[in-house]
């Protein structure tokens, strides 16, 4: 039984597990007045970040520090071309500004109390397993894409990822982790949940993760164990299939039907729009017209001229990330990600395989979806960079331990 002593790092965890578990429900943590319940969580945080004066910043963490602080000079354009939406700007800004000082402690925290962290992930991993589970056997009606109990089937679908990415961590770390087999079930359950988004994203995505995780896997298993797995994957696709039917005629609907070559369009145009925006201003593509101009009503004018139906935002984070912040800030969270990368190719871990998996699913995902201010993408980035931390630190210990 794990012991929960009383110490800053213990309280920021318990309420950090408090938001992240009532964000994974997000379509039930909705007051009258439209707040949502775990707003009230980060003031508490913060307090428990202000309190605790020494903090872990790593390399990475100041790279994100520096994005977040340069897309402030977007305003400036925002200010001069697009006053109408100033004030929604600003407040996305911030929003996003929250979210990344809001996990800057908990990387530093997580680095001291790694197990009682990974042991509350993995509850919440449970939680948001059976209680979606349940919510799609009896309250799925098929009439559009599963959203679950969160709201938004692509970024729903970026969450399953994300638990089944933690699931394997904890497998890895924890050889003998009680109940297992309970565990396995859960990251059938999550993998289940992906394909009933029907989001194309996550679905190729999750195929990609595996693609780069196979060195891990293919090693970590014996031939037998193989085998048994794809037996039971295939008992279960048998067993289930009647029930999931509906679901898989819908998933191959959106690959290969008109809604698929529709929806695939109406990105483009989207795009086009973004182009047809920096055109008007060249200036901006230097620092951005704004955060999350591309999601205000003023963004819709510049799909004149352009056919097809209008979307509410590009659904590239790339190119909103021009459009919205500039090429500085674009050429910075590119560095970002390579720099990621090398400390990925540099580590001396068979684990790094499922994590390079996982942040090449994530960079995949920014490619069709706009994640810049939701929690789980800043979230998983910060995992990631701590997992690459904890993996040298115990590489270290083994090369000490053996000299």
């Amino acid at each position: 039984m794990l012991k929960i002593k009383f110490s800053i790092e213990n309280i920021y965890f318990l309420f950090f597990f408090l938001f992240l578990t009532m964000y994974s429900f997000n379509k039930i943590s909705t007051l009258t007045s439209g707040i949502k319940i775990y707003y009230f969580f980060i003031p508490i945080l913060y307090i428990v970040y202000f309190v605790r004066s020494k903090l872990i910043i790593s390399s990475s963490i100041k790279i994100l520090l520096l994005f977040m602080s340069l897309q402030f000079l977007s305003l400036i354009n925002t200010f001069i071309y697009h006053p109408s939406v100033l004030e929604n700007v600003l407040f996305n800004l911030i929003r996003e500004t929250v979210i990344i000082l809001l996990l800057i402690p908990l990387y530093s925290f997580y680095l001291k109390k790694e197990k009682l962290f990974n042991t509350l992930l993995l509850f919440i991993a449970l939680e948001v397993a059976l209680s979606n589970l349940i919510y799609y056997i009896y309250f799925y009606d098929f009439a559009g894409r599963f959203q679950g109990m969160f709201g938004g089937s692509n970024e729903f679908a970026y969450m399953m990822v994300l638990l089944i990415y933690i699931i394997y961590y904890n497998f890895y770390k924890y050889p003998k982790l009680k109940l297992k087999f309970i565990w396995i079930i859960i990251l059938l359950i999550l993998h289940a949940m992906v394909i009933v988004t029907l989001s194309r994203t996550a679905i190729l995505g999750l195929i990609i993760f595996y693609i780069f995780s196979f060195p891990y896997f293919h090693t970590k298993f014996k031939y037998w164990q193989k085998v048994l797995i794809l037996i039971i994957m295939g008992l279960i696709i048998i067993y289930t299939y009647d029930f999931f039917s509906k679901t898989f005629e819908l998933l191959i609907d959106r690959f290969t039907n008109s809604e698929g070559s529709n929806s695939l369009g109406s990105r483009m145009w989207e795009i086009l729009a973004a182009i047809n925006m920096i055109e008007e201003n060249p200036f901006s593509i230097i620092l951005g017209n704004g955060t999350s101009i591309t999601s205000s009503p003023i963004f819709l004018k510049y799909y004149s001229g352009l056919t097809g139906g209008l979307g509410t935002r590009v659904h590239n984070s790339y190119f909103a990330l021009i459009v919205e912040n500039g090429i500085v800030s674009f050429s910075l969270f590119l560095f970002f990600i390579f720099h990621i990368l090398k400390k990925i190719y540099f580590l001396n871990d068979p684990f790094k395989y499922v994590i390079l998996g996982f942040f090449i699913f994530t960079i995949s995902f920014l490619g069709t979806i706009y994640l810049f201010y939701f929690l789980p993408f800043w979230f998983a980035l910060f995992l990631i960079v701590a997992h690459i931390k904890f993996l040298n630190k115990n590489n270290l210990k083994r090369k000490k331990y053996v000299k």
